[in-house]
């Protein structure tokens, strides 16, 4: 099923740009986070059908972020100041109840 154009790595970039799941899917055979546009994974070469689940797709990121510690802080940083706030607090486990 390839399409003849070679796949695009998933980079800081994307995770930074793309804050929606349906921007990416995930590898079945080897578990890689793909952009969504890719007919083959760029890791194994996989082109049959890719999972796409919101929550597969978060587990992805979220081992990819365990394992690249410099893309989980580019990350942190591309939030809006509001976002950060609300996730340091959870981390915190601030009291919010009036």
């Amino acid at each position: 099923m390839s399409s003849g154009v070679p796949p695009v790595p998933t980079t800081y970039s994307h995770l930074i740009h793309r804050q929606a799941a349906r921007g990416f899917k995930v590898c079945p055979l080897c578990g890689t986070l793909n952009v969504a546009e890719n007919c083959d994974c760029f890791v194994c070469g996989w082109g049959g059908r890719f999972d796409s689940s919101e929550s597969t797709i978060q587990i992805a990121v979220s081992q990819l972020l365990d394992h690249c510690p410099r893309a989980a802080e580019l990350a942190r940083r591309r939030r809006p100041l509001w976002q950060r706030l609300l996730l340091k607090m959870r981390r915190r486990k601030v009291d919010m109840r009036l």
